[in-house]
């Protein structure tokens, strides 16, 4: 599967699970669209760097280093962590 693809399909089940669309999620500021983003870029991460996550979301590397990094205390709220075990649980039908 190509870096785009897998971007694609996570994107679209990110937002699935969030009801948010996918420019509010790479665009807004807002704490739920920033929550979205984290999860995007936590479940990115198992298989892109941050440069190349970067590059697909239009932030810095250092922006993904920092979302990937406060991704523990983030899931503490029940949006990330509900909509985060929703992602994982369907990570393996979207990889095939």
């Amino acid at each position: 599967m190509k870096k785009e693809e897998l971007f694609d399909a996570v994107m679209d089940k990110v937002s699935e699970c969030t009801g948010l669309c996918r420019d509010d999620i790479l665009q807004r500021k807002t704490d739920e669209c920033t929550d979205a983003r984290s999860i995007l870029v936590q479940v990115l991460s198992k298989y892109l760097s941050d440069v190349q996550i970067a590059d697909m979301i239009h932030i810095t590397s250092r922006g993904v280093n920092y979302l990937r990094n406060t991704f523990l205390s983030r899931s503490a709220k029940w949006f990330v962590s509900s909509n985060y075990n929703a992602v994982e649980k369907t990570l393996p039908d979207l990889l095939c």
